[in-house]
């Protein structure tokens, strides 16, 4: 008898858990852990058009394959062949850094060649793997290694 009750109660807890939905977090960075943008930056090599490799979820991302288009005024994301949905006017402010809408947006890292780049925010609310086109298996664990680096949890990273 113990042990029906006992898995009765396993039953209703692992049916509560299916239907609670998905955690919700806010910040995907451990926020005691220094982060640093890409000193040595230059925005011309930043701009124009960038594939979202990777990224965190959160409210805003689309069920799509993510872009994101950079120039010196404007940084928006949007739906591979499709609108935009987010982002609005930039301002660089030196040293990899970016307001868009007044929100800071930090460029983590960008390859020597400027074909793959890692972006963040210092709350953690953002983070994503960008790539020009495709990207290799071992540029892609060196970008995983930049978020790890800056206190990024990447065992939420989603892959696109």
């Amino acid at each position: 008898m113990k042990s029906l009750l006992a898995l009765s109660v396993l039953c209703a807890s692992l049916i509560a858990c299916a239907k609670a939905g998905p955690e919700t977090i806010t910040s995907y960075r451990d926020r005691n852990v220094p982060i640093a943008s890409r000193a040595v930056f230059d925005p011309a090599a930043f701009e124009g058009n960038w594939r979202v490799v990777a990224g965190f979820p959160n409210a805003d991302t689309p069920d799509c394959d993510p872009v994101l288009s950079v120039d010196r005024t404007m940084i928006l994301t949007g739906c591979s062949g499709g609108n935009a949905y987010a982002g609005g006017p930039a301002r660089y402010l030196g040293q990899g850094r970016y307001t868009v809408d007044a929100d800071p947006m930090w460029v983590l890292w960008l390859a020597e060649d400027g074909q793959a780049a890692v972006v963040g925010t210092p709350d953690g609310s953002m983070g994503a793997i960008l790539a020009r086109d495709t990207i290799s298996a071992d540029r892609y664990r060196a970008a995983v290694t930049m978020l790890d680096f800056n206190g990024y949890k990447t065992d939420y990273l989603q892959r696109y």
